[in-house]
């Protein structure tokens, strides 16, 4: 049965490596009969979570107004969530932060849980312990809290001018990903 895949991409380089690899898992993903559509959240303007508990009381409504308004019924209608995103200092860029955060408006018992997820990200350090801060969060705040359930994980190192991810292996990983989700 077809799926809805979302994906939510946080590079503010447009056709960098993040982006070509998330086009790809998106390209298996298409192939396999699923729908796919996507968000940019470098161009989105997200406030912070205020943690203000507003949320808690007024059926998830998060009382600031801006693009999580667009972005949370997305996020509802799919049955995965893709993250793409370059590392950024051993962590996901603050344009992805902003709108995890903001996930907090769903809480606990909320339909938000057991969706399907994936993380891709792309980073100039080769060290593939470098994304350990990004995953360590994907893990307890998606993962365990939201529990949504992991379908994958593509994290390529030794990537930093736009373009150097072409040809890479990872890019077949991440279209059969896309295709098996």
């Amino acid at each position: 049965m077809p799926k809805n895949v979302l994906i939510l991409h946080a590079s503010p380089r447009l056709n960098g490596n993040s982006q070509t690899l998330a086009e790809t898992f998106a390209a298996g993903a298409e192939a396999a009969g699923h729908w796919v559509s996507r968000i940019s959240l470098a161009q989105a303007q997200i406030s912070p979570c205020q943690a203000c508990g507003y949320c808690r009381g007024h059926q998830h409504r998060c009382r600031l107004e801006d693009d999580m308004d667009k972005i949370y019924p997305a996020i509802l209608g799919a049955d995965c969530v893709a993250l793409a995103a370059p590392l950024y200092f051993y962590d996901w860029p603050a344009q992805l932060k902003l709108a995890i955060d903001r996930l907090y408006a769903f809480g606990p018992e909320y339909s938000i849980r057991d969706k399907e997820t994936v993380l891709l990200m792309t980073a100039a350090d080769q060290n593939p312990q470098s994304f350990g801060g990004a995953e360590a969060t994907y893990q307890l705040a998606l993962v365990d809290y939201l529990r949504w359930r992991d379908r994958g994980r593509i994290l390529v190192g030794g990537l930093n001018e736009a373009g150097a991810i072409e040809g890479h292996p990872a890019l077949i990983d991440a279209y059969k990903l896309g295709y098996t989700i």
